[in-house]
């Protein structure tokens, strides 16, 4: 299934890296290797995420890492909205 990243998950992805990288470039890496390891693991398998909490959407909590990742499934293109640290406030909607 072709995995397409919102501009918004994309920019999450940048600060998360950057924000890591201020204080171990190592862990930087290793949480960014984590995350595009997950999201394609998603490819192969759409449903293992759980129902979002926002309408149309799931969620996949990614292991080892506190960060959570809200997309949608169609029926050829899996949608990653955002990468949300879990202690962050979850939004009624994506736009």
């Amino acid at each position: 299934m072709e995995i397409r990243l919102a501009q918004e998950a994309e920019q999450d992805l940048i600060e998360i890296f950057d924000y890591i990288l201020a204080e171990d470039p190592l862990a930087a890496e290793k949480v960014l290797d984590n995350i595009i390891e997950e999201i394609q693991h998603l490819g192969n398998h759409p449903y293992i995420g759980r129902s979002g909490r926002v309408p149309g959407t799931r969620e996949l909590i990614l292991t080892k890492t506190p960060f959570i990742i809200p997309y949608q499934v169609t029926k050829d293109m899996l949608v990653i909205l955002r990468v949300y640290h879990m202690a962050r406030k979850w939004p009624d909607q994506f736009d």
